[in-house]
């Protein structure tokens, strides 16, 4: 199991490098990220590279047996490029040229960005590519972060060039973006721009593109030094990802990547961090089809940057980066090893923190390394599933783009249905429109706004194979091209549901019409849909929703949509689990169910409270027999089997006991016999018999 952190001796005098590695085995730490904004220091001037203070710190980490991930260095141009090639410098959609002076200064169609930032991965692929310590290439870093589109003149012309590949002929990008609205037809691709700044509303379609052609962009630049280092080393090469990042399409960019890597910062002050550390390592372990990745960065306690900066709980550390390794991680690292004294980052924290040893924070990162050198059976090992999400980065640009129907929460509605499942214990492997879908029980297709014919066939053949598909709206509105559904919105999907959408309402939201009945006798008497927080669901009672909702709780749970729901007309073999109560939609049908084969369909016509969603999970977990390998774990506990192990994450304030299991916890390196005590915020892994 890898561990450590990004390195940056630059920051710091020769008497602290020794320290850093005399602490780096203290800590068990076995590799270390080194030169990622390290560009004005690597090339001081045009050409000229310095490489010296580079040799000295690999000698120091090569003889102390520490690993390196080298960067390329090219996240942050110097001042010197900057200044000789200003054009490189990204620009707003108002115009506006942004300065030096940050990081991300560049545009990523920049020919001149390009051309210095591949010599620059070139110098060093050539004089470090075959050394016996490298162990991974890391081009750039967090692609899009501060400045995932650019435009300036170069981006308006890669713009141009890539509109003209995808569509051959103007007609057909006139056709794709419905410019005979506002008279925006075009006779040339000469004539066509980049999303600029307007006077009102864009065209979705341009803004779709232009998303769609940024992501590319961003790979380009990674291909770009790739390429130059492959051409002196065949190391493996990464960039590291961002979660559940919608700029860049990183289903598209897996196969161009050996290791995924990611950064994954989840805020200590919210309930729901577990949630999303599970998410974000699901995601990023199926990027690749269930191949381990690396985390590259975390904090060990506390960020900077946000408008309140919690830090983490006691344990809380290990707990998350156990949790990672639980679903699949094979490195630990975090940002950064010690923490600075000057710079934008100066207060967040790191794994030699400002208080040095005597400091809880060095403790824990001791600690870890101790426990994550006990993990050698983990390493590339799997996670088994049966649970899929169904997601899409292109639906999502469309939906971002989309003016109406109503609010975008598709990555809320992504992150509500992964926690649902992972509040039941079920790890999920995020799939794609791609992928394989065979040999999944469960499949969730929550809000996936575009949909094309051949992800509803993919959908329609899992069901008839045995799938249980729960389908949440709004889904399959338009075409993968962009193009409104006609006919009834999952139209699509009509012969796995049997359901058309006819049209939507939308409950919830601010009420500013205050009014007074002496006076306002009229508008008084009315009722906006605005006035209604949430849309109340009736269940029939002979349903196995209604039976699970009682098995949940008692009294048994009333669920709820709250920004979202439809009118739907449904063929006469449908199954209505559940009604819309009150308002214009009363009576109508909320939850459908229709059999397909040896599986089926369910449609959820609004947006689930937390208590429906858990409950038709359990509905579809019965169909399909998949609660049987789910591992039983009390309250606060996280249970996930990866390879021959099972984890057991207690992310609880109070210590729990787990019944049923049996055989070797590699943390405390003793026999499990059928009984086990997990402290608060604590772990074992068993490795069972």
């Amino acid at each position: 199991m890898l561990y450590g952190g990004d390195y940056n001796p630059e920051q710091w005098p020769t008497d602290i490098h020794l320290d850093d590695i005399e602490k780096m085995v203290e800590a068990r730490v076995n590799l270390v990220s080194i030169g990622i904004f390290s560009w004005a220091r690597l090339e001081p001037a045009n050409g000229e590279f310095s490489f010296g203070w580079l040799d000295e710190i690999i000698e120091r980490l090569t003889n102390a047996g520490i690993g390196i991930d080298l960067a390329t260095g090219t996240a942050s141009p110097p001042a010197w490029l900057t200044i000789e090639h200003p054009e490189i410098l990204p620009m707003t959609e108002t115009g506006v040229r942004l300065g030096h002076g940050s990081r991300q200064n560049f545009c990523l169609s920049s020919p001149v960005f390009r051309r210095y930032a591949s010599r620059l991965a070139g110098e060093l692929a050539k004089r470090y590519g075959n050394h016996p310590n490298l162990r991974l290439w890391h081009i750039s870093n967090e692609y899009g972060c501060h400045s995932a589109h650019c435009y300036c003149p170069d981006s308006a012309r890669s713009f141009r060039t890539w509109l003209e590949e995808k569509y051959g002929d103007i007609e057909a990008l006139n056709e794709a973006w419905g410019t005979d609205f506002w008279a925006q037809r075009y006779t040339s691709f000469d004539q066509v721009d980049v999303p600029r700044a307007t006077p009102t509303l864009k065209n979705p379609g341009q803004v779709n593109d232009f998303w769609a052609f940024s992501s590319d962009e961003m790979l380009a630049c990674y291909l770009a030094e790739k390429a130059a280092i492959r051409e002196h080393s065949d190391a493996p090469v990464t960039t590291n990802f961002m979660g559940l990042f919608p700029p860049t399409n990183y289903r598209a960019w897996a196969p161009h990547i050996d290791v995924i890597s990611d950064d994954s910062y989840p805020d200590p002050n919210s309930v729901f961090a577990a949630r999303e550390t599970a998410l974000v390592s699901d995601l990023m372990r199926s990027l690749k089809d269930g191949q381990p990745f690396y985390l590259l960065e975390q904090t060990t306690a506390a960020v900077q940057w946000r408008e309140r900066n919690a830090r983490k709980r006691p344990g809380s550390f290990a707990l998350q980066s156990l949790q990672r390794v639980a679903r699949g991680a094979d490195a630990i690292c975090q940002f950064q090893w010690r923490q600075s004294v000057r710079g934008a980052e100066t207060f967040h924290s790191a794994m030699v923190p400002h208080s040095g040893r005597d400091s809880r924070i060095w403790r824990d990162v001791v600690g870890l390394g101790d426990v994550l050198s006990r993990m050698g059976e983990i390493v590339g090992t799997r996670v088994p599933t049966e649970v899929a999400l169904l997601m899409d980065w292109q639906s999502q640009w469309h939906r971002a783009a989309a003016i109406g129907p109503g609010p975008n929460r598709t990555l809320e509605a992504i992150a509500a249905w992964h926690g649902t499942a992972f509040e039941r214990g079920y790890p999920v492997d995020f799939v794609f429109p791609d992928s394989d879908l065979s040999g999944y029980c469960v499949i969730i297709v929550p809000e996936l706004f575009a949909m094309s014919k051949d992800t509803a066939s993919k959908l329609l053949e899992a069901a008839q194979s045995g799938a249980e598909i729960i389908v949440t709206a709004p889904t399959a509105v338009l075409d993968e091209t962009g193009r409104a559904a006609t006919g009834g919105y999952a139209g699509v999907l009509s012969e796995l549901l049997g359901v058309r959408v006819v049209d939507h309402c939308l409950p919830g939201g601010e009420v500013n019409d205050l009014v007074d009945p002496r006076v306002d006798a009229i508008s008084a008497a009315m009722t906006a849909t605005s006035a209604i927080d949430r849309v109340e669901l009736d269940v029939d009672p002979r349903t196995p929703l209604f039976r699970v909702l009682d098995a949940i709780a008692s009294p048994r749970p009333a669920i709820s949509g709250e920004y979202w729901a439809e009118e739907l007309s449904i063929d006469d073999d449908v199954d209505v689990l559940a009604t819309f109560v009150g308002l214009d939609l009363d009576g109508l049908a909320a939850i459908t169910y229709r059999s397909c084969g040896e599986g089926g369909g369910t449609y959820v016509a609004t947006d689930l409270d937390s208590a429906g969603r858990a409950a038709l999970l359990r509905v579809a977990e019965a169909r399909t027999r998949i609660a049987g390998n789910r591992i039983e774990a009390p309250a606060g506990v996280e249970a996930v089997r990866r390879g021959p192990a099972v984890f057991l994450l207690n992310h609880g304030d109070a210590a729990a006991q787990v019944a049923g299991i049996c055989g070797r916890d590699l943390i405390s390196d003793s026999k499990v016999t059928g009984h086990l005590v997990v402290p608060p915020r604590s772990a074992a892994v068993v490795v069972t018999d």
